[in-house]
């Protein structure tokens, strides 16, 4: 647990660099989607009991599936989507 922590300080520091917060809108964007995704996942269980957490994971990944390789493809241009992978694994 120390060495994920660690590299997550080493990486949170890469952050800062020169005194001026440094992230693209990539970064943001990778980042709101991870972490409303672990919030849906963690939160499941509370609100409906059982396998909730297994169900919830299903429909993040299926939810991310067609948001990135249907929605975006259909609904946005190259430029504004960038990578598909990239944006389905985050």
């Amino acid at each position: 647990m120390n060495n994920i922590l660690r590299k997550l300080w080493i990486y949170l520091k890469g952050l800062f660099r020169n005194d001026a917060l440094t992230l693209t809108f990539n970064e943001v964007a990778q980042a709101s989607h991870f972490f409303i995704a672990a919030w849906a996942i963690a939160t499941a269980p509370d609100l409906w009991h059982g396998h909730a957490k297994y169900w919830a994971t299903a429909g993040v990944v299926a939810f991310a599936a067609v948001k990135e390789f249907w929605y975006d493809h259909t609904y946005e241009s190259p430029q504004t989507r960038g990578s598909d992978s990239e944006d389905f694994l985050f």
